[in-house]
């Protein structure tokens, strides 16, 4: 992982990068700092200049740029992570499906009555991480924290973009067109 890249393109986000690299958590920083990193692929592809750019966090600790037009959304899962780009609000959110021995008694706890509905007449683990990422995506998007009563958010009625690939979901919350663009080659779903 090149950090000096990300210093030296980043310019003006030297305190953001930093704080990345301060965590105790090796994954989340690799994670994160692979975060960045795609960010970077994405403002490149759209010929966005980053040296003046300033990263920073909102109050709900979601990632912007404190001075452009461009906003963004970040997530990993595992060994992958994802950026989203918009000059509208987005929220993206990547998780890899994995077996849930509890995702029954999970999504009573967080999930609307509708998207219950959805994962009791399924009871897979891949419906469970759709829903899972269409909610995460859309807490983003808003700024909302993972305190927000999960419950009162019914994505099952809701557009949202949901890819899949080599056993990962991503979800995408966003206005307009939605491209992906990189070496992965997603499958809506």
């Amino acid at each position: 992982m090149d950090v000096e890249v990300l210093y030296e393109r980043f310019a003006s986000s030297k305190d953001y990068i930093d704080d990345i690299l301060s965590r105790n958590n090796d994954d989340s920083k690799k994670q994160s700092l692979t975060a960045l990193h795609a960010l970077l692929f994405l403002l490149d592809y759209v010929g966005e200049k980053t040296d003046g750019l300033v990263l920073a966090r909102g109050t709900s600790g979601k990632p912007t740029i404190n001075n452009g037009e461009w906003k963004f959304s970040v997530s990993h899962s595992s060994d992958y992570a994802v950026c989203g780009l918009s000059k509208t609000e987005i929220g993206v959110d990547l998780e890899k499906i994995r077996y849930m021995k509890n995702a029954l008694p999970l999504a009573k706890r967080f999930f609307s009555s509708a998207e219950y509905d959805l994962m009791e007449k399924s009871s897979s683990d891949e419906t469970f991480f759709k829903i899972w990422t269409k909610k995460e995506a859309y807490l983003k998007r808003r700024g909302l924290g993972i305190d927000t009563d999960l419950t009162k958010i019914d994505t099952s009625a809701q557009t949202f973009a949901t890819y899949a690939w080599n056993g990962y979901v991503m979800s995408v919350d966003g206005d307009g067109e939605i491209e992906t663009v990189g070496e992965i080659d997603w499958k809506r779903i």
